[in-house]
């Protein structure tokens, strides 16, 4: 068997073993699932089937995922609109930055560890089939991807291909000329190679910001359209017949691999991890405060009475964190509105903003735009990884704490807390948009009223969102380590939909907006309900 035969047989064993991992965790299937399966000692044909299978259809919806968040952020325009322009200086501006953000020799890479360190695989062979493997996924799927995306909005056939071509090219040189430059006793690349990659991600991000902020952008054709050219996709196989040589000739792998994955440097990468999941929520033994006297809790009882002294000693930790957004929002509100007064009063300035576009404002895309600002103005996720590290994951190994009841409960109390937490930023929130409402003229209150209503919504809900989420699926280990994909992906989701709801808040009408706030109050109420049923089998650690 050669060393490419191998690594597929490795690789895709491994997806396999993955997919039984997440299969077994299923409601009512995951039980019925054995260990044994994970050997699979008469079935390895089978099974590198199936995690072929695997490996291709996590490609395809990798792949699918990007393009198609790229599509939400801009939206499809025909061949030279603006917004057709903007998405392909997204395009290029990701292509570049992963491009040259490289490293080929990356001790930090599980699987390149279980290969050369254990199982003793020879570096430069090692490396130099991974290399391939990943180019041929990158030209299949990527350009596969590419392909249907640029058809879409317009292009030709082989314009995502030869765009592919030319992204693969400028990986393998930037590969070859890190390789040439590195030095294998510091495991940094040497001053010019630095100064070529962050000069690139500079002209990257000038290109996406430049074709962003460009009016009339259909008339500026020359960096983007040479990209899809047939020339390119030459100049893309030119030089990765280059990237590809000097690769095959370097003989610095086995130095690399030597000085970057060893016993010392794997033992400090997992406890470099340990340190920073649990850097913000760790406590310690000078930060608990115990109070003199304990009268104004000896009288609770249960779960009731665990939180209030967790809260009493460890509460000032989550207060700092909450003062730092208050301070934020109450800074940011004096300089709007103290803005406006200097401007009207000392220059008489008029802000010539009539009385219906005010009203129109604070009762459509102010309402969208505020679910956005409360995602990062709630300390919802950072109090429920807090109350993880230090309380619960010591309470998930006694079953009492499992009980229905106490859950909901538990629920309740942190609900109660985190909400007490955020209600000073959302007073300032709601006062300094009151002020600044009057400020330019505002005189029905309905307008403001239904803003002010849909602040306190949105912060209830990112408030039990994250609550919600932690009872639900329990993603954490012991060390605050996430491993619930379907955590990772509502948690990425949860950023993204309200950016998209912010980038798009002009154009979302009354029925939509009245959808969004239905939706979020139906999820509060139903989310606790559901709590019941989900909390007690989640209420474990990973």
């Amino acid at each position: 068997m050669t060393n490419y035969q191998f690594l597929q047989r490795l690789k895709a064993t491994r997806s396999f073993n993955v997919f039984l991992y997440y299969l077994q965790r299923l409601p009512l299937i995951g039980k019925h699932i054995p260990n044994r399966w994970f050997e699979a000692k008469h079935v390895k044909s089978l099974t590198t089937w199936l995690g072929t299978v695997g490996e291709i259809f996590k490609q395809i919806f990798g792949k699918s995922f990007y393009f198609g968040a790229i599509f939400l952020l801009g939206f499809i325009g025909d061949p030279g609109q603006e917004n057709t322009v903007r998405l392909l200086a997204i395009f290029s501006f990701s292509l570049v930055l992963a491009t040259f953000w490289v490293k080929l020799i990356d001790p930090n890479q599980t699987f390149d560890r279980l290969c050369i360190y254990y199982l003793k695989m020879n570096p430069k062979r090692y490396y130099l089939n991974m290399t391939f493997m990943e180019g041929l996924n990158f030209v299949i799927f990527y350009g596969l991807a590419a392909t249907i995306a640029l058809k879409a909005m317009g292009l030709s056939l082989f314009s995502g291909m030869n765009m592919t071509l030319f992204f693969l090219g400028l990986r393998l040189l930037a590969q070859a000329l890190y390789l040439k430059l590195v030095n294998p006793k510091h495991q940094v690349p040497n001053r010019p190679f630095t100064i070529v990659m962050i000069a690139m991600i500079f002209v990257s991000g000038g290109l996406f910001v430049g074709l962003s902020l460009m009016e009339e952008a259909a008339s500026f054709h020359l960096p983007i359209n040479w990209l899809f050219h047939p020339l390119t996709a030459v100049a893309g196989v030119v030089m990765a017949g280059i990237g590809a040589h000097w690769l095959a000739k370097s003989d610095k792998y086995q130095a690399l691999a030597r000085s970057s994955i060893n016993h010392n440097s794997i033992r400090n990468i997992n406890q470099a991890v340990t340190n920073a999941q649990s850097a913000n929520v760790k406590v310690e033994a000078e930060d608990i405060k115990v109070s003199a006297t304990s009268d104004h809790y000896d009288h609770l009882k249960g779960i009731t009475y665990i939180n209030a002294i967790f809260f009493d000693r460890l509460g000032h930790r989550l207060n700092k964190q909450r003062r730092i957004i208050f301070l934020i929002v109450l800074g940011l509100f004096a300089l709007i509105s103290g803005g406006i007064f200097v401007y009207q009063f000392f220059f008489h300035g008029d802000l010539e903003i009539s009385q219906a576009d005010l009203e129109k404002a604070y009762q459509t895309y102010l309402v969208v735009m505020v679910i956005y600002a409360c995602l990062f103005l709630n300390i919802g996720e950072s109090f429920t990884r807090f109350c993880f590290f230090n309380m619960n994951r010591y309470l998930m190994h006694n079953n009492y704490y499992r009980n229905p009841d106490l859950l909901a409960e538990a629920m309740v109390i942190r609900f109660k807390r985190c909400f007490r937490y955020n209600l000073p930023t959302l007073l300032v929130l709601m006062l300094g948009s009151s002020l600044v409402y009057f400020q330019l003229g505002g005189q029905r209150l309905l307008p403001l009223g239904i803003l002010l209503l849909s602040q306190v919504v949105v912060m209830v809900f990112f408030t039990v969102h994250y609550l919600y989420l932690y009872y639900w699926l329990q993603p954490f280990t012991a060390n605050l380590e996430s491993k619930s994909p379907l955590y990772n992906i509502i948690r990425s989701l949860s950023i993204f939909i309200p950016y998209l709801l912010y980038m798009n808040a002009e154009s979302i009408g009354p029925r939509v907006i009245l959808g969004i706030y239905l939706f979020i109050v139906a999820y509060i109420i139903l989310g606790y309900l559901l709590l019941k049923f989900i909390g007690p089998k989640r209420f474990v650690l990973r």
